[in-house]
């Protein structure tokens, strides 16, 4: 019994720790190719206008995230990575549950 619990807590921390890692390798992509297309193409961003616009999204999404975050945890498990990337929360609830 032992040595299976073993090998269930070295699976869900590699699952979480490849998470992780995917999680930093997608937001560095986020922020990184719009900022690098700016600095290739000579785009002045100007960072009060994404803030202003930026805070108003944030006060819809962060409650939604958070939310989905709390409610599907338990549903999908450590697919639950891939699931907040691509931002496909509900179509992979349904598809794991028929």
């Amino acid at each position: 019994m032992k040595n299976s619990d073993n090998r269930e807590k070295q699976y869900f921390d590699s699952a979480h720790r490849l998470g992780r890692i995917a999680t930093i390798i997608v937001v560095g992509f986020m922020i990184g190719i719009p900022l690098l297309l700016a600095k290739v193409y000579n785009i002045k961003i100007n960072f009060g206008n994404v803030m202003r616009t930026s805070s108003t999204l944030l006060a819809v999404f962060v409650p939604v995230a958070v939310s989905e975050f709390i409610s599907y945890m338990p549903i999908l498990g450590s697919a639950s990575y891939l699931t907040y990337l691509t931002g496909n929360v509900l179509n992979q609830k349904n598809s794991l549950c028929t």
